[in-house]
């Protein structure tokens, strides 16, 4: 924390659609407006690493608010049912995931509630996606209304699935910057193009997946002269900011910290 004590709250804050999105909120506790900055969790929804993450932003001075995007889609859509449902299928040789038949065989020893995590995260991707990023334009004028927030002042960051997520939702929005953690480009990627505002992201290097797709990202990015800075971290893995797991890299994560921290005072107001 660098000096501000937090104030949090769990609360429901209802979309355009008229689902309640449950969201985390933590705010630095001393009557001033502050910028915003949305934190958007892993493929795992909301849970305690994404907690902690908003609140040590509310310690550097600004209002984190992080939505649970699976809000909605059904009890099941929880961080246990997901981690065990997706443990089981990526048992899977990555060739035959799109196997009918060993698809089948895998999902024949989950439960219920862990076939439909697959339906919905393997198969029904987009749709959650798009179905999030919408959320996300939501959120914005519930963050602008807040009376601790100083309006229009509002980043996001995300994380994995979230990196990706709030990738998308720059080319969308009016952000004023976005911090991208190791997720996917913007689909399409020339989707860049309508970025009005700066963009970190930051990779493991060790992150082929995710990796693979750089270059075309740079390649968009110097077309149409964002203002994009990233960083590589040698021998990270995806995940690496995430303390929870075992992919995580002390090192790298306090120096991808510090410059989010950087660019968000710069970017957002201190």
């Amino acid at each position: 924390m660098a000096g501000f004590t937090v104030k949090e709250e769990e609360t429901q804050i209802r979309d355009s659609a008229g689902t309640d999105i449950r969201t985390f909120i933590a705010r630095p506790d001393d009557g001033k407006k502050h910028p915003a900055v949305i934190v958007v969790h892993e493929i795992w929804g909301l849970e305690n690493n994404i907690r902690s993450i908003a609140r040590r932003l509310a310690g550097e001075g600004f209002v984190a608010y992080a939505p649970h995007l699976f809000s909605g889609e059904g009890d099941y859509m929880n961080p246990e049912t997901i981690e065990q449902a997706m443990r089981v299928f990526w048992t899977m040789p990555r060739d035959k995931m799109n196997d009918e038949k060993a698809v089948s065989e895998v999902m024949a020893k989950m439960s219920e509630d862990q076939k439909k995590v697959v339906q919905k995260i393997f198969y029904n991707r987009k749709e959650i996606e798009k179905k999030a990023v919408a959320r996300l334009s939501d959120l914005i004028g519930v963050i602008n209304r807040d009376p601790a927030v100083n309006p229009g002042h509002i980043g996001a960051t995300g994380f994995c699935f979230g990196g990706g997520l709030v990738f998308q939702f720059s080319t969308q929005s009016d952000v004023k910057g976005t911090v991208v953690f190791y997720g996917a480009n913007p689909d399409p990627v020339h989707a860049v193009e309508n970025i009005k505002a700066p963009v970190l992201a930051l990779y493991g290097g060790e992150d082929r997946n995710i990796n693979n797709k750089i270059p075309e990202l740079m390649e968009q990015m110097v077309k149409f002269g964002k203002d994009f800075h990233m960083k590589i971290y040698r021998n990270a893995m995806h995940a690496f900011f995430n303390d929870t797991r075992p992919t995580y890299n002390k090192e790298a994560a306090a120096d991808a910290w510090k410059l989010a921290i950087d660019f968000f005072r710069k970017n957002l107001g201190d």
